[in-house]
């Protein structure tokens, strides 16, 4: 027994925490294991708080600029589909998405917009109403720098659409110094050709005299194209034929069906007939151009039975026979088509008429200091008028005019400062060379070339209103 427990006392000695530290450190020192070995933890998918926010923003911003709906991110698929990506992050709830997460990406898209305003010397005002599928009306307000900028969306509720309501809604805009510091920056105003938009267009000019107030040119072309097709009998007559083919065709969703079946069976894809919009005259020439591809699939679509009992009613309302008129190819083809019909005078007129009230000033002033252009094709009469606004332009910015009038004139003969003599590189042009950077490379010293910056910089178009519009529409709903 004696002995038994002196070989026991012998094995704890050997085992003392000293004997221990030492084998473990010369374990840790052989080349199985290192210090610079990773632990398991290493490889676990960990996200920093910093990180965490950042991506909580960016995934924030992608709900809110796609106009998703918040139950989407609630949905079990979203939410799988996010931990496979990601297993260390959860997206953030609704609660914060409506709230904190909110607050800071809009006060980091203020801070981005107030400060392109701040940089930029010329803004357009720009404003265009829509109404959306709930019908309520709204009235959207942006400024161009060229870029566009969302400024705000007015809601008129009980008030009516005067020109006096929009006119107190923009010098609201213009007097807040939140909005832009420097009114006068503010150098022209762009609507279309509404009664209550163009009752405001003399407001805004009586008010702030350095502004000019015109209508979007891309609206007039528009207007252009339906004043020449409505002048000819036969673009009228077979427009309007379309439009009541793709009516009746829409007026049903099984009528729909059909054409859907029947194009499927005839080009093996199925499409749709496309109706044209009053605003888009380029949507007339794809609603022709889908028929004329649609051309066998409608023929099948007259003869359907199931389409017969709907056609026979409409042809008894409309007084017009849609299947005689698809199947003898006069909805889609004619061959005796006379171009004679088609006065000249007539279109001068309509040109002339649309000319007069989409052209100002401003626009003869810009056409004369393109470096394009030079007012080559300017008669004499909206030369003057172009010159005249210059100079008021000049007045309103405080320069010098007598030296705006010498640079102008050799501008004007590419003499002086202006010579090609030995520069003669910088007036060979081409139509898409923009003129902006041209006046900022080559004259930035002279002060016509302020004068060039403010016309040229502005937009004749309030496109990208609308496309703010279309935007919108997709927040609503019925």
């Amino acid at each position: 027994m004696n002995v038994a427990n002196n070989e026991l006392h012998s094995d704890l000695q050997e085992c003392s925490l000293s004997n221990i530290l030492e084998e473990k450190k010369a374990f840790c020192s052989t080349s199985i294991y290192t210090s610079n070995q990773k632990s398991i933890s290493y490889f676990f998918d960990k996200v920093s708080t910093q990180e965490c926010d950042e991506i909580n923003i960016q995934y924030a911003r992608a709900i809110y600029a796609t106009a998703s709906p918040f139950r989407m991110l609630e949905n079990s698929f979203w939410t799988n589909f996010f931990k496979k990506i990601r297993p260390g992050w959860s997206p953030p709830n609704r609660y914060a998405l409506s709230r904190n997460l909110l607050d800071t990406v809009y006060n980091q898209v203020n801070k981005f917009i107030q400060d392109l305003i701040s940089q930029s010397e010329t803004f357009v005002l720009m404003t265009d109403g829509w109404s959306c599928i709930s019908n309520d009306s709204h009235i959207q307000i942006m400024l161009a720098t060229p870029t566009p900028i969302y400024i705000r969306s007015i809601h008129p509720k009980e008030n009516s659409h005067t020109g006096q309501y929009i006119f107190n809604q923009i010098v609201e805009i213009m007097e807040d110094k939140n909005v832009i510091s420097n009114k006068r920056k503010i150098k022209a105003f762009c609507t279309d050709n509404a009664a209550n938009m163009v009752a405001v267009w003399k407001l805004i000019e009586n008010k702030y005299d350095w502004m000019s107030a015109y209508d979007c040119f891309s609206h007039g072309l528009n207007l252009l194209a339906c004043d020449l097709a409505n002048k000819n009998k036969i673009i009228s007559e077979t427009l309007k034929q379309n439009k009541q083919l793709i009516k009746f065709f829409k007026s049903k969703r099984s009528l729909k069906s059909i054409v859907e079946r029947c194009s499927l069976h005839s080009l093996n894809k199925s499409f749709i007939l496309i109706l044209p919009v009053v605003t888009r005259w380029s949507s007339q020439f794809y609603m022709l151009q889908r028929n004329i591809l649609l051309r066998d699939s409608l023929r099948l679509a007259v003869t359907d039975e199931k389409a017969q009992k709907y056609l026979n009613k409409h042809n008894n309302k409309k007084g017009i026979d849609l299947k005689e008129l698809v199947l003898n190819e006069t909805l889609l083809e004619k061959d005796g088509f006379n171009f004679q019909t088609i006065v000249p005078q007539d279109i001068i007129t309509c040109i002339k008429k649309r000319e007069d009230f989409v052209v100002r000033p401003i626009h003869f002033a810009a056409n004369l200091l393109d470096p394009r252009f030079v007012g080559q094709k300017l008669n004499h009469s909206e030369m003057l008028l172009a010159e005249q606004h210059v100079f008021m332009t000049a007045e309103n910015e405080t320069l010098a005019t007598d030296t705006i009038l010498d640079e102008l004139m050799s501008f004007k003969a590419r003499s002086g400062i202006f010579s090609q003599d030995n520069r003669s590189y910088i007036w060979k042009l081409n139509e898409d060379c923009n003129p902006v950077t041209w006046w900022k490379a080559y004259e930035p010293t002279t002060l016509l070339n302020r004068i060039a910056l403010i016309l040229l910089s502005c937009n004749c178009s309030i496109a990208s209103v609308e496309r703010a519009n279309k935007e919108f529409s997709l927040q609503k709903s019925k």
